[in-house]
């Protein structure tokens, strides 16, 4: 029986997904041209972006923005900020966990990411 580590990678190969395994539970996957950390800690696997660094300053409309799209166009995952970056976060939990939701978390985001990609050059200015 293969453990959780060797299905997700099983996953990725079934995705024809390019990424790169850094240790046993922890792959960066390249997705839609943006990077996905996907790591399985315990029972729960998760997706991280890193989009950008937080701008110095006034945010008000930065993170307002970003609480928009979490309500109005974020299928799957979020927004949020950790460390001072713009980060779009999502989690799976292991036990059940199947193909399909496993590629579209990581479809999602990247898409995502994509998406709001020029619209977020305006706040970085």
């Amino acid at each position: 029986m293969e453990n959780i580590s060797e299905k997700l990678e099983n996953y990725l190969i079934q995705m024809n997904a390019k990424f790169e395994t850094l240790e046993p539970g922890l792959w960066v996957v390249q997705e839609g041209g943006v990077q996905v950390a996907v790591k399985v800690e315990g029972d729960i696997v998760f997706f991280r972006i890193n989009l950008f660094p937080l701008p110095a300053g006034d945010n008000a409309k930065l993170l307002k923005r970003l609480l928009e799209l979490n309500s109005t166009s974020m299928l799957l995952g979020a927004y949020g900020i950790e460390n001072n970056k713009v980060v779009i976060i999502d989690s799976l939990t292991t036990e059940n966990i199947d193909y399909n939701e496993f590629q579209a978390s990581i479809e999602s985001i990247s898409l995502a990411a994509v998406d709001h990609y020029n619209e977020f050059k305006s706040y970085l200015a």
